[in-house]
């Protein structure tokens, strides 16, 4: 979040689920959370969930409203290209940021035109991978002011 008048605005609720098959990308984006700004939480403040594939994500997607999904290029049992397929059918879907260790132009333009948000190199970088969430928050948080601004007018 931006600094007004240095003085830090405080992070809205936001929930994040990654769907990571390799328990060391899992713990490598925790650890990356867990020294930002973006500190993880076990209340519903902010909350990292994370699951092994795209079908195990569903029921956390059904539950709880997530505003990103860091989704692995291929999970053991599907595709990022899944799981925006899950999302779109969601009325409020979350934003899609695609990681993979292969993480090239090509992907990356595939992955922008079918919809993602954006895409993230592994090993993951902490200064790359905080600017990505800081700037996904902030898409998807400006979005749901706009929507909840749009029904309170109507």
């Amino acid at each position: 979040m931006r600094e007004r008048s240095g003085i830090p605005l405080p992070k809205p609720p936001l929930n994040i689920l990654c769907v990571e098959p390799e328990m060391r990308d899992r713990e490598a984006l925790s650890a990356i959370l867990a020294r930002s700004s973006w500190s993880v939480e076990t209340d519903c403040l902010r909350h990292l969930t994370i699951r092994p594939c795209v079908q195990s994500a569903i029921p956390v997607l059904r539950s709880q409203d997530t505003g990103i999904v860091i989704c692995e290029r291929r999970t053991t049992t599907g595709s990022w290209q899944e799981m925006l397929a899950v999302l779109e059918c969601l009325e409020e879907p979350p934003l899609l940021i695609v990681t993979s260790r292969l993480a090239d132009e090509s992907l990356w333009a595939e992955a922008l035109n079918l919809g993602a948000y954006d895409v993230l190199a592994k090993p993951y970088y902490p200064p790359e991978a905080e600017r990505v969430l800081d700037l996904a928050s902030s898409h998807w948080l400006h979005r749901r002011d706009r929507r909840i601004y749009r029904a309170a007018a109507s």
